[in-house]
């Protein structure tokens, strides 16, 4: 999932009427029987018994599981023709879903701390979540879900935002991922004594959480 592919096929004119420039629809329909229009692409002239060679780019982002590619040659009467039926081609294909769990690691000033550990009043903490998925990277601040408990009021927890002064964010590389798809949270704030309680939850772009 997420892994970008090239689908090439061959269009064949069996008729002696040449086609002028060829207009190709390209349609996905998912597990779910949800028809998408992925794209519709012009290509070169069609001449008399003669085969052009067609292609265009598939996302598999969001189409997990059995799917259907739908090829039409000529959609919606672009040149008037005879018969249609024999324009139109389907291609079963699936997409392996990502189900992994991604990987969230936490640190306070480059240490795993333990419960109940002092430490610095203004601490580095940085918040890592790595995920096996190659394709899709990790770049979005949504990924991260990060709420403090303060000493003044322990029972309701403050999201700790992206925007935020004391907030740095730093997306995955994406010249990188086939070596290592990670996101982190750099969060530097400045605490008065008192006991703290932060708890940080991972998300990755197939919506799988780090932990429940």
């Amino acid at each position: 999932q997420g892994q970008k592919q090239t689908v090439a096929l061959a269009i064949e004119n069996l008729t002696d009427m040449p086609m002028d420039s060829m207009l190709v629809k390209f349609d996905v329909i998912d597990k779910n029987k949800n028809r998408t229009t992925i794209a519709k692409k012009r290509f070169k002239p069609l001449p008399i018994l003669d085969t052009i060679h067609v292609d265009v780019d598939l996302s598999t982002s969001t189409i997990a599981g059995d799917n259907i590619l739908v090829v039409e040659a000529n959609p919606d009467e672009d040149q008037p023709e005879q018969f249609h039926p024999n324009n139109i081609g389907y291609k079963p294909f699936y997409v392996v879903a990502d189900n992994k769990n991604p990987l969230i690691d936490v640190t306070f000033d480059g240490v795993h701390i333990f419960d109940e550990d002092i430490v610095s009043a203004k601490p580095f903490i940085s918040i890592s979540l790595k995920d096996e998925n190659k394709y899709l990277a990790l770049n979005d601040t949504s990924e991260f879900l990060i709420y403090m408990f303060y000493p003044n009021d322990p029972t309701n927890p403050v999201q700790i935002a992206r925007n935020q002064a004391d907030v740095t964010y730093i997306p995955a590389n994406p010249a990188n991922l086939n070596r290592n798809n990670e996101a982190r949270m750099i969060y530097k704030p400045t605490l008065p004594d008192g006991t703290y309680e932060i708890r940080a939850q991972g998300i990755d772009r197939s919506k799988n959480d780090a932990g429940k």
